[in-house]
């Protein structure tokens, strides 16, 4: 008969499992690390700090950066501080090629995973696409644990300060600037709360040291050279002892315009109409 110590090794191992199955399907394991980690993809690369709060600090699309940062933050329990993930423990990375990674972080009572998957576009087209897949664990076998987990976003949309926008529901997220869009939908994971802000307001809520619930505003504008605009979703639920969140499922579209773009697309507007007004 199995002792404690070999159980609880047992349900980490098997919780490791769960967390890599969607990432190791078609894919090869290169190397694992407990370094930060870049994936790329065609016209896109995204530059990941697993082992610091900075999480998610760049998502760069023909060129251009649209992210300051994404990254997430939990607490337990009702009262104390939210924390970024990466205090659990020291990350152990996993690449599945060079589009594709996973990281899990844990200790004796509980972990989380988070899959990252980069689609890119063909160069020049500005636009990119994000697959995550967030799962949370309790391995506890005698203890219920009370989880608060946040994701938060501060999209630039490669406009770095100006007027920005961001409507949310409790499954999507929709920023918008100028011609740059960037959309999240998980529809099989609602949020239990939603905030829509001004930077860094949300950010300086998450990290004051006091527990924190999302406000629920779901709209924020911007004015011009004011900032940008942030968003975050909170997830609540106690979990069961030797159970997990279950996979919250993330897509992320975005579309960056790079300005050369935008300014070859209104010159060659112009020459059209030019050339029509001639014919006439």
């Amino acid at each position: 008969m199995k002792g404690l110590g070999q159980r609880l090794i047992s349900r980490k191992v098997y919780f490791l499992a769960v967390s890599l199955a969607v990432a190791v399907a078609s894919c090869t394991v290169s190397r694992i690390s407990t370094e930060a980690a870049t994936i790329t993809d065609k016209n896109s690369t995204i530059n990941l700090s697993l082992n610091s709060s900075a999480g998610m600090a760049d998502w760069i699309v023909d060129g251009t950066d649209a992210l300051n940062q994404q990254w997430l933050w939990y607490r337990i329990g009702n009262s104390g501080p939210q924390l970024d993930i990466s205090t659990i423990g020291a990350p152990t990375i996993t690449p599945f090629g060079a589009k594709s990674v996973t990281a899990l972080y844990s200790n004796s009572q509980y972990g989380v995973s988070i899959t990252y998957t980069l689609t890119g576009s063909s160069a020049g087209t500005s636009h990119s696409a994000l697959t995550e897949a967030i799962n949370f664990f309790n391995y506890q076998t005698n203890a219920s644990l009370d989880l608060h987990l946040f994701l938060y976003s501060d999209f630039t949309l490669g406009g770095g300060t100006g007027i920005g926008n961001v409507g949310l529901t409790t499954t999507t997220a929709v920023q918008t600037l100028g011609g740059n869009s960037n959309t999240v939908a998980f529809p099989f994971a609602p949020a239990s709360h939603a905030e829509a802000n001004t930077a860094p307001s949300t950010y300086n809520s998450l990290t004051s040291g006091s527990a924190y619930t999302l406000n629920g505003n779901l709209n924020a504008t911007q004015p011009a050279s004011a900032g940008d605009v942030t968003w975050a979703f909170e997830w609540d639920k106690v979990l069961a002892p030797s159970t997990s969140l279950g996979t919250i499922s993330i897509t992320d579209t975005l579309q960056v315009p790079e300005p050369s773009v935008t300014t070859l697309a209104i010159a060659g507007s112009a020459l059209l109409l030019l050339r029509r007004r001639n014919r006439g």
